[in-house]
């Protein structure tokens, strides 16, 4: 017995096999293929530069997210050596 799953899945293969077309009768000139390469291309370079930009915000974010400090930051750690606190008389 096919439970409802099976059914969908069926009906799915169903409607792709006999709706696809058989061939596309279609053309997409020289001046539309390049145009869309184009856009390609500008989309990679500005994500790109979006990146390049971002990067170091992004970076302490996710940094902050798991726990990391950021660079610069004073350790507040247990295992600090006495001789680099502050509250160390000479």
């Amino acid at each position: 017995m096919m439970g409802t799953r099976g059914i969908i899945v069926s009906v799915s293969i169903l409607t792709l096999a006999l709706g696809w077309p058989t061939a596309a009768h279609a053309y997409i000139d020289p001046g539309s293929a390049s145009i869309g390469l184009q856009a390609l291309i500008a989309l990679g370079a500005a994500g790109a530069l979006a990146l390049r930009r971002y990067a170091r915000s992004i970076g302490g974010g996710i940094g902050s997210l798991l726990g990391r400090r950021a660079r610069g930051e004073a350790s507040t750690d247990a295992a600090t050596p006495a001789a680099t606190r502050d509250d160390v008389g000479e």
